[in-house]
């Protein structure tokens, strides 16, 4: 926590634990931190327990201390290592075109061969065609223990990072913008979408539907 900010004794007591508990896990329960907190003398007088807790966190958070996000799919898990949130993500996300890319992440070489053998149209659909993530071939890529145990928050992660969007009426696929190709379609602004300037980030992502085109910006 910064220096310039009063902060209380026993949310820094609570911190330097979560950081010591940082080199040798990547994340802990909501509950283990609820108990952590007790056990440093939290809530403090004229405080509940859970608007502390959900406080401390939150400021946390803000630091980037540990990444904490108070919505019903996530709050439950505190990441004391965002490594493990980008690890996970690169599982999925790497330029697949490339020859030398199972070389730059030789720990998916054996995982990659996997998944082709065993869903080769879900691979091709991820690496060379729609850029659609299937989940039979995500729970391969996410088979090692400590991905296959937060696979639900981790895609709830992609989700809110936009890295990962679950594809309409097929909870089991999700789009990965990052793997898109190059469009084919006409650059023309769609009816209705804002003018483009050059400092704000622009993604169109075009969803086909028997005859009809709709797109999402």
């Amino acid at each position: 926590p910064s220096m310039k900010q009063a902060v209380p004794l026993k949310w820094l007591r609570v911190h330097d634990e979560l950081r010591a508990r940082a080199q040798h896990a990547n994340q802990v329960a909501l509950e283990e931190v609820r108990e952590l907190a007790m056990r440093h003398g939290l809530p403090h007088e004229g405080h509940t327990l859970d608007h502390e807790l959900h406080a401390m966190l939150s400021f946390f958070h803000s630091l980037n201390a540990v990444l904490w996000y108070d919505t019903p799919a996530l709050r439950h898990l505190v990441i004391l290592n965002v490594q493990w949130v980008i690890d996970a993500a690169t599982c999925f996300m790497r330029q697949f075109d490339l020859r030398q890319h199972s070389e730059l992440y030789s720990r998916m070489a054996t995982l990659d061969e996997l998944a082709k053998r065993q869903h080769p149209a879900a691979w091709e659909a991820l690496t060379r065609g729609t850029a659609i993530l299937h989940s039979e071939v995500l729970d391969i890529l996410w088979s090692a223990d400590e991905f296959r145990h937060h696979k639900l928050e981790l895609m709830g992660m992609m989700a809110r990072f936009g890295l990962a969007i679950e594809v309409p009426l097929k909870p089991e696929e999700w789009l990965i913008p990052a793997l898109l190709p190059a469009s084919s379609i006409h650059s023309a602004r769609p009816h209705g979408w804002p003018l483009h300037t050059a400092d704000v980030p622009e993604l169109r992502i075009f969803f086909f539907h028997t005859h009809l085109l709709l797109s999402h910006q």
